[in-house]
């Protein structure tokens, strides 16, 4: 019965008045996005997008290892599946959200501009 206490202690919160040692759970710590680098992929991968160009499959794999172990990674993971799909459009509108969310399409060089040329 012991045994089964000590492992259910481990995983289900203490009570209030309980006085046994409790492990911290451990917080995510995630590392910082490389801003400079996403921008500079986001504008390779826009023009791309809009033409419907398979080179920009590469181009989000290089956005998702810009990312890794950032908390934007599950996000871009999802944007990949849509690649997987072939889903350009959709994809390079989340990708558009995504910048304004995080504030990447404000700063003066705007990789969002000249698209069509």
């Amino acid at each position: 019965m012991d045994l089964l206490q000590a492992k259910l202690a481990r995983w289900l919160p203490l009570p209030h008045n309980s006085t046994a040692a409790q492990d911290p759970v451990p917080v995510p710590q995630h590392k910082r996005v490389d801003v400079a680098r996403v921008r500079t992929l986001l504008a390779d991968i826009m023009p791309l997008l809009a033409s419907n160009k398979f080179a920009s499959i590469a181009c989000c794999r290089q956005l998702q290892e810009a990312v890794a172990g950032t908390e934007l990674a599950d996000e871009m993971a999802q944007t990949a599946r849509l690649l997987q799909e072939f889903r350009f459009d959709l994809v390079q509108q989340r990708l558009r959200q995504l910048a304004a969310q995080q504030g990447w399409d404000s700063a003066s060089v705007d990789p969002f501009t000249d698209l069509a040329t």
